[in-house]
């Protein structure tokens, strides 16, 4: 008689607790750094208009101000439709416009001019890093990475890759506070995805509790990784968690409710 095999816990992203972007922007994480990372189509923007439309309303939104920036000239044309209007006498900014470095310095010094009457802003970044960025450690995007928040700017960025050339900077991809990820169609950059951000979120009870026999905390990445990621859902990995886990949301599903 043939010996039965042993049954491994399933992920799917109907039971795997739920993200809740409503804690991107909080009191203690006032201007997080948020990177959204997925191939075309998968629902990147999508995502990215369904966490942060809800923080420009209300009395008290998270965000007066939102600049989205590219270098493609479509991509900022699909902006223009939702993002709002500056609504601040203190700007003369252009909400969506091509990305450049200068334009992101700019913005940084103008938001430390201001200093306590600076606006909260939301910078969003959209398909932004070239090859030549790849090379510099004093690009607009590494910047606005590692200093928006001192400047009350909170960044967010879209890419398509988290490895090769235009994926981006080592610095911009391990000081994001929130990265949203969506399947990789790449082997390669599936298992760099797996090994340094999705297994780094888990914890020992969660590998005890998944029922796989051996690869610790990397194979059960991998398969939260492979039975998250369908269906545009995405898995989340949110550092500032209280708790690591699944249990303490360090590692968490979501999908997108905005659709067109």
């Amino acid at each position: 008689m043939a010996a039965r095999k042993s049954q491994r816990k399933r992920y799917d992203p109907e039971c795997l607790g739920r993200y809740d972007p409503g804690e991107l922007a909080s009191e203690d994480f006032p201007y997080p750094a948020v990177l959204i990372v997925g191939p075309r189509g998968e629902g990147k923007s999508v995502l990215l208009r369904d966490w942060l439309e809800p923080l420009l309303g209300g009395k008290k939104p998270a965000f007066e101000m939102v600049v989205v920036m590219s270098r493609n000239r479509k991509t900022l044309e699909g902006y223009k439709a939702w993002v709002p209007p500056v609504h601040t006498e203190k700007s003369d900014w252009v909400n969506v416009q091509p990305y450049s470095d200068a334009r992101v310095a700019q913005l940084l010094a103008w938001q430390d001019a201001l200093g306590e009457e600076a606006p909260r802003v939301a910078l969003v970044l959209d398909d932004v890093v070239s090859r030549e960025m790849r090379g510099s450690r004093e690009d607009g995007l590494t910047t606005a990475f590692a200093m928006g928040r001192h400047s009350k700017v909170s960044v967010w960025l879209i890419s398509q890759a988290w490895t090769g050339s235009v994926a981006p900077p080592t610095l911009v991809r391990r000081n994001a506070d929130v990265v949203a990820l969506f399947r990789s169609r790449d082997g390669t950059e599936r298992q760099a995805i797996v090994a340094s951000v999705i297994a780094g979120g888990l914890t020992t009870d969660d590998v005890e509790e998944s029922g796989i026999r051996s690869g610790g905390a990397q194979k059960l990445a991998e398969l939260v990784y492979q039975d998250v990621c369908r269906n545009h859902w995405a898995l989340v990995v949110d550092q500032r968690a209280p708790e690591p886990g699944l249990a303490g949301g360090m590692v968490a599903a979501y999908k997108a409710k905005i659709r067109g």
